[in-house]
């Protein structure tokens, strides 16, 4: 028997979505993850934006480099 499961990545720097554990989360589907990240990882900065997932480090790093703020 495949098991099959989802975890989530940035899609910018490749870090592992993790909560207080520091392990990453298994979702069961692709959606289930997005809805996660949606609904529960935009409070710890995380976001996907309709095509990737960002972590906030990468979050912070873009709004740096199209402000010119560093």
């Amino acid at each position: 028997m495949t098991e099959a499961h989802v975890v989530v990545y940035c899609d910018m720097c490749g870090d592992v979505y993790t909560e207080n554990t520091g392990e990453s989360i298994c979702f069961d589907t692709v959606a289930q993850a997005v809805d996660y990240i949606q609904a529960r990882a935009a409070g710890v900065g995380w976001i996907y934006d309709g095509d990737r997932i960002w972590c906030d480090g990468c979050i912070a790093a873009d709004h740096c480099d199209r402000t010119g703020q560093h």
